[in-house]
């Protein structure tokens, strides 16, 4: 990844790690998935560091951020969100989150949208509540705090996150697992009840959300399927859809040029209004 600089940002939700990058006009602003940290970008920071300023942010207990004290909200995830533009000087600027990063984006499309000028939310579970869904989830934290970052649980979670984990790039596999070797049994427990738990169903805010808007899934995603997504952002007015061929939950990670062809293509449009 392009060398830059990091930062220890105090929010609402404690200090969260924010790795800076490049320069220009406009700025883009990333969240990444549960159990990822910035890393997960690189391909993208490759991509737009000579054309934008880009902020990647690290989640609470994930990367460099530090573990929280207790559960996070997702409308204090988005403060925090709010908290780390202030410090920046940022005024308006692009967001591009990935799963509980999408969770996040639709948050402020509806509580900020004067901050944001366009919305990416990929491979995003904007419903929350079937009971089939939330004892995968509580099973998927029990592990959590049985197992920690140990190889077994990241490879269990990988099976989940990619189509194929035997084919992943032998590479990338080693980001994903060191991403979460890294973390403690707390900030792997905390962060999955808080996402994959406490949280509510974004659905009924959609129609609220007032920032021009693209919603991307992965054509093999076995969490969150392109047909969910597609009926999401259905609600989402004037949302485009669209889907990455072959890729699982990590659409930005797995196939960083076709992502990239789409963010690309995305960010040289006019705001809405």
């Amino acid at each position: 990844m392009i060398s830059g600089k990091t930062r220890q940002i105090e929010t609402r939700i404690g200090k969260l790690a924010v790795h800076e990058h490049g320069s220009g006009e406009g700025t883009i602003v990333f969240w990444p998935a549960l159990y990822t940290d910035h890393r997960i970008y690189a391909g993208q920071v490759a991509a737009f560091a000579e054309r934008y300023r880009l902020l990647v942010i690290d989640p609470p207990g994930h990367g460099d951020s530090p573990v929280p004290d207790d559960l996070v909200s997702m409308p204090d995830c988005a403060q925090a969100v709010i908290d780390i533009l202030d410090a920046y000087g940022e005024t308006s600027v692009h967001w591009v989150g990935t799963s509980w990063g999408g969770i996040i984006g639709g948050h402020l499309g509806t509580a900020h949208p004067e901050r944001f000028k366009s919305l990416l939310l990929a491979n995003t579970p904007f419903d929350h509540g079937d009971p089939k869904a939330l004892r995968g989830a509580k099973f998927v934290v029990g592990l959590a705090k049985l197992f920690g970052g140990s190889a077994f649980f990241g490879k269990g979670v990988g099976r989940s996150f990619f189509p194929d984990l035997k084919a992943l790039d032998k590479a990338k596999l080693a980001v994903f697992l060191s991403g979460i070797a890294r973390q403690s049994r707390k900030s792997l427990t905390t962060a999955g009840r808080s996402v994959l738990i406490a949280r509510d169903s974004l659905l009924p805010l959609l129609p609220s959300v007032k920032v021009r808007t693209m919603v991307v899934a992965g054509e093999m995603d076995k969490l969150y399927p392109p047909e969910e997504l597609r009926a999401a952002a259905a609600l989402i007015p004037g949302a485009e859809f669209h889907i990455t061929k072959g890729t699982g939950h990590l659409s930005a990670f797995e196939a960083p040029g076709a992502f990239n062809a789409l963010l690309g293509e995305w960010l040289d449009r006019p705001a809405l209004g």
